[in-house]
This record gives C-alpha cells, structure tokens and sequence, in this order.
C-alpha cells in the first residue's frame, strides 16, 4: 500500500491534463487545479 501511495503522490504531477499539471497546488495565486477541476482558496 505503501508504494501504491508513493507512487500516486509522486507520479501525479508528471501526468498532462489538458495543457496543465493534471495536480497542481498554486500557492501563490491560490488556486488548486485537479484533474479540470479549479479550486479558490477563501481568504
């Protein structure tokens, strides 16, 4: 299960999702994008 995780966790940013990251954590700008799906921090 491990390996199954480490491999999830460290392979997803390698994975293209329509021109972008298919996991992306913008920290700066706020947004989180995963899989299409964009997220805006509150705050």
């Amino acid at each position: 299960m491990v390996w199954f995780t480490q491999i999830l966790y460290y392979g997803l940013c390698w994975l293209p999702w329509n021109g972008r990251q298919a996991v992306l954590f913008d920290l700066v700008e706020r947004k989180f994008y995963i899989f299409g799906l964009i997220l805006l921090a509150a705050g």
